[in-house]
């Protein structure tokens, strides 16, 4: 009978990615999000914060994630828009028939 085999050290690769790569970590905290809200929706401020991110990182995977983003044009007195994102497509359709009426 022989000595149990010591187990192998160290991480795999997928480890890390899923610690430091952006490009990875960004999009699964929006996916994860989305299913949070479910079928409800919030301002992007609030999202943003919902993720644990913030806009310059949100940013270059926004259009990923176009179809469930609503674009809220300025109101009368306001100068600039606003974005709401939604938990489904079907509620991110619908909110935009509202603010395109």
């Amino acid at each position: 009978m022989g000595l149990p085999k010591p187990k192998k050290g160290g991480r795999p690769p997928e480890d890390f990615q899923k610690e430091h790569d952006q490009s990875y970590i960004v999009p699964a905290r929006i996916r994860e999000g989305l299913a949070e809200l479910g079928d409800t929706w919030e301002y992007e401020a609030d999202f943003m914060k919902r993720i644990g991110c913030n806009a310059p990182m949100v940013t270059p995977y926004r259009d990923q994630f176009a179809e469930f983003i609503v674009d809220i044009k300025p109101r009368a007195g306001r100068s600039h828009s606003k974005r709401a994102w939604a938990g489904s497509k079907k509620l991110a359709d619908k909110l935009r028939e509202m603010v395109n009426r």
